[in-house]
């Protein structure tokens, strides 16, 4: 059920929901395995308390992928497009409004509330970065996190099969941050 969901989630974060890339296209052409495995470290798993199923994946669109016996793991730096003059903070910050925006309550399954609020801004990660997030209330399902730091844009998700005790999710979710954030780089 997870699996489908998560594939109609990243189905949904396509182009419609970041702006193209400009230049040379795929904004993934220089990430490596090697960086993804930096992006996702082994702790998330242990934090979750999930066992790895397969190796670190490089996906589309400078993102990072791992899927876990028991869910889903997935790092994205999304790209920013600035328009007319505008200047890359300015730029990564509509994105990041936009991102929030377009949070859903609706990605839950059964269509719980998510904790907090969809779009919420959050205050319980330890990296100084701006953020919000959806989350479910017992873990399970979509858990999406979307972080702004100076001139960049993340998208963060901790994809659980099974009920995660909230705040374990929050723990992962913080880990990725501190891991990823660091590693991107401005512009796409």
């Amino acid at each position: 059920m997870v699996t489908v969901l998560l594939g109609l989630a990243l189905t949904g974060c396509g182009s419609d929901d970041a702006p193209e890339t400009s230049g040379d296209g795929d904004a993934s052409a220089g990430l490596s395995v090697e960086d993804c495995a930096v992006r996702l470290p082994d702790s998330v798993l242990t934090t979750l308390g999930w066992a790895s199923a397969g190796q670190v994946e490089v996906g589309a669109a400078d993102t990072c992928e791992l899927a876990a016996d028991a869910g889903d793991l997935r790092v994205r730096r999304l790209p920013m497009a600035p328009q007319d003059g505008e200047e890359l903070a300015d730029s990564a910050q509509t994105v990041y409004d936009d991102r929030c925006a377009g949070l859903d309550a609706g990605q839950q399954p059964g269509g719980e509330s998510p904790t907090p609020a969809a779009g919420e801004v959050v205050d319980w990660l330890s990296t100084d970065v701006t953020a919000c997030a959806v989350l479910s209330p017992d873990g399970q399902g979509i858990n999406e996190l979307v972080v702004l730091s100076g001139e960049t844009v993340g998208d963060f998700w901790v994809v659980a099969d099974d009920v995660v005790e909230p705040e374990l999710v929050r723990e992962a979710l913080d880990q990725l941050v501190s891991a990823a954030v660091p590693t991107f780089t401005p512009g796409g």
